[in-house]
């Protein structure tokens, strides 16, 4: 194919940024651009504003800031390269739930004709807020009083059923409670538009929930709701919107948008990360969700398998002529770690490392494995012995599993998985140590310093490295013995410190340390690699048969002492980072999956 070969736009919807990359189609696929853009300015909490409203432990972010982010990027690629876009896949932060309407409520139908974009209707009540996989207003009491699975893992705090039964709850007017048809969703629309017209105006608007009302439990409640005990919502508080119908990660909201979709649809990769999910049979586990006395089964996105074409673009987008292919979105995580854990298709010797705002260690589970509810064993059609352990002791990877601080989800392919060590502390923490200092700096009175110049003098100056200005930091004259517990926002292993306890802590401080600005960044640093490594030690990976671990991730790139941190732990295997010419990121990752999908396709 020749320079004007068709395209597949890959986005990449994350909790600090948003990316976006052009790949070609074909057995050779390339990246043609790719674009990014720190959304921290754009996207925040959605109510920024009004800070008196906020739950306690609440995480959002504004969907409709979002979009215009997505559009200001998308806006600046030649228009010669977004008409050869034919397909079109979406990846991006998981757990997290955005609640919309149906009936084409959601989006502005105006927009996508005259202006050719894509926003939401959020003023007007069509969508709301993303409830992210930070929000940790589900409890550990809340979390243990939901139903134990049947065919699935349970939920933490963060993860899309548990938000959405904490909010059934404790604020039952934000999701449908029971289903709707388009007469009755378009009637409470009206009738909430009306009403939020009339609390316009109120100087001083109460909390949604009142904090000391709120129910931790959700086993008093026993019996499922009646379309007519839940269409019309509650009129304790000044009506926000009407209860959403729909339901979805960032991504699976966008795919909606795109494809006109009636319903949501999404993928198993998606699926897992909310809970609730059964991997084995690729649909939720309603047997223990309806234990919670709540029905969902109306409310949870229909489930289809990755790589499908759930639609097309039903009108021009951004440059992109309308019937576009549409594809089902992805994990961010599946997507980021793709390319390296597919690299060598016939070995399952790779694992990749991603520290970005979160950390994770990723690597396929063998081969010649089985695993069921949390056991692995020796797989039927393979006479290999990998690392193999005598029945009644347990493997390191058993040990991890029931601890939680490992997972298995689902990978591309039908019964592919990967196992994960996920940690909630990544590059999130050493950017709060960054923000501190600044902070610090302007409550002295000090010049402002751009936060890429602190990373850049902390880094060299914790590497024994003079910065280009003369080094005001000098480096570290002696090894520091200070120990950082870097847990600031918790793990979701220890559902206690997730919950009520969270926070980092530091330790064996001596008098000298102090004085060594670069020893206490070194010493985070070194927190965050072995909270990680902690969860996936290196005897995991040598049951696993590891022999090469590739690193990657933002926060990698600007603090450097993480690489050097982790080949210093997996001394078993070979570490390498990617050079930044080399780095595939999710919306890569997702955009030459898609490739492959099309390929395979056009072959039959």
């Amino acid at each position: 194919m020749g320079s004007e070969s068709p395209l597949i736009l890959g986005i990449d919807l994350g909790t600090s940024s948003i990316k976006v990359a052009l790949v070609t189609h074909g057995p050779n696929p390339r990246v043609e651009t790719s674009l990014s853009r720190d959304i921290g300015i754009i996207a925040g909490h959605s109510m920024s504003n009004f800070k008196l409203f906020y739950l306690p432990n609440e995480h959002t972010q504004d969907v409709g800031k979002i979009f215009q982010c997505l559009h200001l990027i998308l806006s600046s690629i030649p228009q010669n390269l977004m008409s050869r876009v034919t397909a079109i896949t979406v990846t991006g932060q998981m757990h997290g739930v955005v609640g919309w309407l149906g009936n084409h409520l959601a989006f502005l139908e105006k927009s996508k004709i005259t202006k050719k974009k894509l926003d939401v209707n959020v003023s007007g009540g069509g969508c709301g807020k993303l409830i992210t996989w930070m929000d940790r207003r589900c409890n550990k009491n809340f979390l243990d009083s939901l139903p134990n699975p049947y065919r699935s893992q349970k939920p933490f705090s963060g993860f899309g059923c548990a938000t959405i039964l904490w909010h059934f709850k404790n604020q039952p007017d934000e999701f449908s409670l029971a289903p709707m048809n388009v007469e009755q969703e378009l009637e409470i629309f009206e009738k909430v538009a009306v009403l939020r017209k009339i609390s316009v105006g109120s100087s001083q608007r109460p909390s949604l929930v009142d904090g000391n009302t709120v129910d931790n439990g959700i086993s008093t409640q026993s019996i499922s709701r009646s379309v007519s005990q839940s269409t019309l919502p509650h009129l304790n508080h000044p009506i926000q919107h009407a209860p959403w119908t729909c339901v979805g990660t960032i991504a699976d909201f966008l795919v909606a948008g795109l494809a006109s979709l009636k319903r949501p649809v999404m993928s198993p990769q998606m699926a897992m990360s909310w809970g609730y999910f059964d991997a084995e049979n690729n649909c939720w586990d309603l047997n223990a969700l309806n234990a919670t006395g709540f029905n969902l089964s109306h409310l949870l996105p229909d489930i289809v398998p990755c790589g499908t074409e759930v639609g097309k673009l039903t009108f021009d987008w951004e440059g992109i002529p309308a019937g576009a292919s549409v594809y089902v979105a992805l994990g961010d995580l599946q997507c980021s770690v793709y390319p390296f854990l597919e690299r060598q298709k016939d070995s399952n010797d790779v694992a990749a490392c991603n520290i970005s705002t979160s950390a994770q260690i990723a690597f396929k589970m063998p081969s010649n494995l089985g695993f069921t509810n949390g056991h692995v064993s020796p797989s039927s059609s393979s006479s290999s012995t990998i690392n193999s352990v005598p029945p009644k002791n347990k493997s390191i990877f058993e040990t991890l599993f029931e601890s939680k601080r490992i997972d298995v989800w689902p990978f591309f392919k039908p019964g592919e998985k990967i196992v994960v060590a996920a940690s909630m502390n990544g590059g999130n923490v050493i950017e709060r140590f960054v923000k501190m200092l600044r902070f610090w700096c302007r409550q002295l009175g000090c010049p402002a310093v751009e936060t890429s110049q602190v990373y850049e003098k902390l880094s060299h100056a914790a590497s024994c490295h003079f910065n280009v200005n003369g080094s005001p930091l000098a480096p570290i004259q002696i090894a520091s013995e200070i120990i950082v517990d870097p847990r600031l926002f918790g793990e979701r292993y220890d559902q206690a410190s997730s919950m009520e306890a969270s926070g980092g802590s530091v330790t064996n401080i001596h008098p000298d340390d102090i004085f060594s600005l670069p020893a206490v960044y070194a010493a985070v640093c070194s927190g965050v690699v072995r909270n990680l490594v902690s969860m996936a030690p290196p005897e995991l990976l040598i049951w696993a048969n590891v022999k090469e671990l590739y690193c990657m991730g933002g926060a990698m790139k600007r603090n450097p002492l993480l690489l050097e941190q982790l080949i210093s732990e997996y001394s078993s295997v070979d570490v390498n980072c990617i050079s930044e010419d080399k780095v595939i990121e999710a919306c890569v990752g997702a955009a030459l999956y898609t490739a492959t999908v099309i390929e395979g396709s056009e072959s039959c």
